[in-house]
């Protein structure tokens, strides 16, 4: 399952974070052949930015601007209910409504 389809509770599980020495970054986190950078302070922080970031890249992919992209799809309803911001940013009312 990609991260954009997992809810926050199950990727915080699930994914892995690897604190980064002389390196520009502060983590790696990763889940199977996904991987992020994040800058958080901890590594539950840099699980939750990274997830954020994957939902946040999901709905902006999804946008008329990127149509033709490729994508793996829209986040489920159940993932959207934890970024009800990022729902309002990127105008998400259909998903949320059926």
């Amino acid at each position: 399952m990609a991260p954009h389809e997992m809810t926050k509770a199950e990727f915080m599980s699930a994914a892995k974070a690897e604190q980064l020495v002389n390196h520009g970054r502060k983590w790696n986190v990763t889940l199977g052949t996904y991987s992020s950078f994040s800058d958080a302070e901890s590594e539950a922080a840099a699980k939750a930015d990274v997830h954020r970031g994957a939902v946040n890249n999901a709905l902006y992919l999804n946008t008329p601007d990127c149509e033709g992209m490729s994508n793996d799809g829209m986040p489920p309803i159940r993932v959207l209910v934890d970024y009800l911001d990022l729902v309002d940013e990127f105008n998400v009312v259909s998903a949320i409504a059926a």
